[in-house]
């Protein structure tokens, strides 16, 4: 029997719903990521990243999401360690960097 899938949630992009997947997978409840393809396309085709999850997961899935979205603005990002780095680019940004530089 199909199961109905609703969104949990829409993204303006893609790893913004990756980020929310992980939360939903890590408490177990199984999501897909519809409309990456076009959620990052602004100019021509606009679209948006939908989460689904099955109908009857919707109600936990909410809930995940809403625990997540307090977590992450409880964060006091100035008590973050960066280990020093937080004024170095990151060289994966810049392909010519030298990983063994100081």
């Amino acid at each position: 029997m199909h199961e109905r899938h609703v969104a949990a949630a829409t993204f303006q992009d893609e790893w913004q719903a990756s980020l929310v997947r992980e939360t939903l997978l890590s408490e177990g409840i199984p999501c897909v990521i519809a409309g990456a393809y076009t959620g990052n396309f602004r100019a021509e085709a606009p679209g948006r990243v939908k989460l689904l999850v099955r109908a009857t997961d919707l109600g936990r899935a909410a809930s995940a999401i809403r625990r997540r979205r307090e977590e992450a603005m409880s964060i006091d990002w100035s008590q973050v360690d960066l280990d020093g780095h937080a004024d170095v680019d990151d060289p994966i940004d810049d392909p010519d960097a030298d990983p063994d530089a100081e």
